[in-house]
């Protein structure tokens, strides 16, 4: 079964919801190094 890229992406933002919105938007405004470590950062306080 192939499944598109982008389709799997649509699937977990609507499944994850505000968490995906939260990574997407760190990545899109501090490029992709910093919001990677932001978002980990977020996730490891929301714990």
């Amino acid at each position: 079964m192939k499944v598109k890229k982008n389709t799997v992406i649509i699937l977990a933002a609507m499944v994850l919801g505000p968490i995906c919105y939260d990574i997407c938007k760190d990545i899109y405004h501090n490029g992709v190094k910093d919001g990677m470590d932001n978002a980990h950062k977020n996730v490891a306080v929301k714990k």
